[in-house]
């Protein structure tokens, strides 16, 4: 900040904002890494967790009339060359990370790695080493659940903590941010870009027009048996070097092992303006003991979603972050199994299931439709002169005989 002379919140915010169309230029951004999967697995997730992706939110995104949109693929230096390569074949831009940004996720996690005490035990020819990122080397963290303990791998929550790289796309107005088993409602949002699954463009509209305000986090779909104070599984930011430098500096503080972020512990006040049933927004602030989770150990309270909420909830908290109902993950039904990226058997039995009735019945309809419009986008990528034409071709063959999936399949 000293040596660029920046006041920042003001001169590194909304470098480009206008779009081709002179609208509003907001990128929607997913992140990806291979580092918490395993190798054979990564074109499955290419396929279904980033291009087939991709494909549905252009074919939506390309209707809005409020916003220009660009898709922003974040990616780590597990993403090989063709991938990068088919990704932005679709039109999508990708955003590489550097060496010193993995470094910067290194160090946040230090209490989660063997012999880390300072930049050089993060320096990148170690953090590509194989396994250094894994659960049999480094070992098992855990957050608490119900009073339980659940494992979480170092390389789950640097994973996850891709995201907090979106703060830095100054170029745009706005990021939206979907983890890559949020999946729109294919041809029900096309003209509205709302709905049971996302109000993205209602979402927007207010935090545009809401000066002081910079976010839009979700509170969790099964609150509060998943209690955490926000689901970053989809978030709305205003980028900003400010904000980016506020969660960097958050994140190297790390999260205490007894006292949490920051070493607040429990007393921790934080608020927000929460949304209601009607729409409106009412002011709450309450502290972390208080909250149903009663400390910072709640479901990735040590990770992303513990780093969100102290950064936005209590140390940028007069800023009011607006917390929405949660949208709908549409694997929501079968947790998991219904990711356009899930074993292809796996997918099959879940959406066939003869036993889903009602809403989970409706959701899963609606993932044979997005594998079907998937499967058509990336044809037609095929049939196109490109280095990637043949893994466009392998992943709408994937998609097609997840389109044939349904009831009596299987």
């Amino acid at each position: 900040e000293e040596a660029l002379g920046l006041t920042l919140a003001n001169d590194c915010q909304g470098l480009q904002e206008k779009g081709p169309r002179g609208l509003p230029l907001v990128a929607v951004a997913i992140a990806v890494t291979y580092m918490n999967r395993e190798a054979d697995s990564g074109l499955g997730y290419l396929c279904g967790g980033v291009l087939a992706w991709t494909t549905l939110l252009q074919n939506i995104l390309s209707k809005s009339s409020a916003f220009d949109y660009e898709i922003v693929v974040i990616v780590d230096y597990t993403v090989p060359a063709d991938h990068r390569a088919a990704i932005q074949g679709l039109g999508a831009r990708v955003h590489p990370l550097q060496a010193a940004d993995m470094s910067l996720l290194c160090l946040g996690y230090s209490d989660f790695l063997p012999g880390i005490s300072g930049p050089a035990d993060c320096a990148e020819d170690r953090m590509i080493s194989p396994g250094f990122w894994s659960e049999e080397v480094i070992g098992e963290g855990s957050y608490k659940l119900n009073g339980n303990a659940v494992p979480s791998s170092p390389a789950k929550k640097v994973a996850t903590s891709l995201k907090l790289f979106v703060a830095s796309l100054v170029e745009y107005a706005a990021v939206v941010y979907l983890d890559t088993d949020v999946y729109p409602n294919t041809q029900h949002d096309v003209e509205t870009l709302s709905g049971t699954a996302l109000d993205i463009e209602d979402h927007l509209r207010w935090l545009m027009r809401t000066e002081a305000a910079e976010v839009v986090v979700q509170r969790p779909f099964t609150w509060p048996s998943y209690p955490c104070p926000v689901n970053t599984g989809y978030f709305i930011l205003k980028p900003s070097a400010d904000a980016f430098l506020t969660l960097t500096e958050a994140l190297l503080s790390g999260c205490d092992p007894v006292e949490g972020w920051g070493g607040t512990g429990g007393g921790a006040q934080i608020s927000w303006a929460e949304e209601g049933p009607d729409g409106g927004l009412e002011e709450e602030d309450t502290t972390i003991a208080e909250m149903p989770h009663g400390d910072w150990f709640f479901p990735y309270g040590n990770g992303d979603q513990g780093l969100f909420t102290y950064v936005f909830m209590h140390l940028r908290r007069a800023r009011r972050p607006r917390r929405v109902h949660s949208i709908q993950y549409h694997y929501i039904a079968k947790w998991g199994k219904a990711r356009l990226y899930a074993d292809l058997d796996t997918f099959c039995a879940a959406v066939s299931d003869p036993s889903l009735r009602g809403g989970e019945r409706t959701r899963l309809a609606y993932q044979l439709e997005n594998a079907a419009i998937a499967a058509e986008g990336l044809e037609a990528a095929a049939q196109l002169e490109s280095s990637a034409a043949e893994l466009y071709g392998q992943c709408a063959s994937d998609m097609r005989a997840r389109a044939a999936c349904g009831p009596g399949s299987r």
